[in-house]
């Protein structure tokens, strides 16, 4: 296998798109901060001819390269893993550990996603816009396919004003229109949004409700 042993000791670089790098240390001793919304690319060292089989939190990616290029959506502990595999030899399985997270030091952006699942699992149960505590007056609106408005909420994302997640963002339920709607989620499906941040920009989009 000639240096594929070497694989046991690679360094992980994590290298922002903006072009700043940053060596983490060993692979299996790596304890990482990173900042939500950001892309960053994980590289190890192997062999030619080698692909590599990433893993983030048990999900499979799609790269087979020695790079997995990922965006962080969600705060929180997560597990990343990586394999290389040659010639029809498994190397050592690697394990390592990235904290998601909105510290001082990250560059926050505002960050909206274009999907969430409101099914009661603690995973992405609500539409959650990262790095909208700048902007507390924000308002958001949410159409339908037909362009029923279905939700509007002032100080949206503001747990200060609101007091908690449920109330704060949208978990899938009308709150506006009929009684007996409002008691239900909505169906799985494409909705329109409207953010207005209040200091007169405004974003438009999609997001997909999944269960």
């Amino acid at each position: 296998m000639g240096n594929y042993k070497s694989f046991l000791s690679v360094l992980i670089l994590i290298i922002l798109l903006s072009g700043a790098i940053q060596a983490l240390g060993q692979i299996d001793t790596l304890d990482s901060n990173v900042c939500i919304g950001s892309i960053y690319k994980y590289r190890v060292e192997g062999s030619p001819g080698s692909i590599y089989i990433w893993k983030v939190n048990g999900i499979q990616q799609k790269t087979p390269n020695e790079y997995l290029e990922y965006t962080w959506t969600r705060t929180g502990f997560f597990i990343v893993e990586v394999q290389e595999h040659q010639d029809g030899c498994e190397g050592e399985l690697k394990v390592y550990g990235v904290k998601v997270g909105l510290d001082e030091g990250c560059d926050c952006k505002l960050f909206i996603p274009d999907a969430f699942s409101p099914n009661g699992d603690g995973n992405r149960d609500y539409f959650e816009i990262y790095c909208i505590i700048p902007y507390p007056n924000a308002r958001m609106y949410i159409f339908d396919q037909l362009g029923n408005k279905i939700f509007d909420k002032a100080h949206y994302g503001n747990i200060e004003f609101w007091g908690n997640n449920e109330s704060a963002w949208w978990y899938g339920k009308p709150n506006s229109g009929s009684a007996n709607a409002r008691n239900e989620r909505v169906a799985p499906g494409t909705y329109y949004y409207v953010l207005d941040l209040g200091n007169g920009e405004v974003k438009k989009s999609f997001v997909f409700v999944s269960y």
